[in-house]
């Protein structure tokens, strides 16, 4: 798994390449809660090149929701509509925990109206 982070307009974008699961989710977890400033209005986790979540990916996921929502930000997940991981987010009902875009531009656009 490879994270790329950036900011804009208030919003932390990170990038993830590679499979999340148990052996990667609790890195993804920290690294974005150690890159993300008290002061971004939310995070975008772009999962446009990711291939395979399993249940660990799902609960990092569910954490770091919590914990923006604790400082009442927001997590948007950026996931085009053709990738498996759209199913997984379905089954997991993970849409009500987060907002859901097809990319980043869309997501960081949500965040900004929220």
């Amino acid at each position: 798994m490879r994270l790329d982070l950036s900011e804009g307009d208030g919003v932390v974008v990170a990038s993830v390449t590679g499979d999340i699961d148990f052996g990667t989710a609790d890195d993804l977890g920290r690294e974005v809660a150690r890159a993300l400033p008290d002061s971004a209005a939310g995070l975008v986790l772009d999962l446009t090149d990711v291939r395979y979540v399993d249940s660990s990916g799902v609960r990092v996921i569910f954490e770091l929701a919590a914990q923006l929502g604790i400082s009442g930000r927001k997590l948007a997940l950026a996931v085009p509509e053709t990738s498996p991981i759209r199913r997984l987010i379905k089954i997991t009902r993970l849409e009500e925990a987060v907002l859901l875009g097809t990319g980043p531009a869309e997501c960081t656009e949500m965040l900004s109206q929220t």
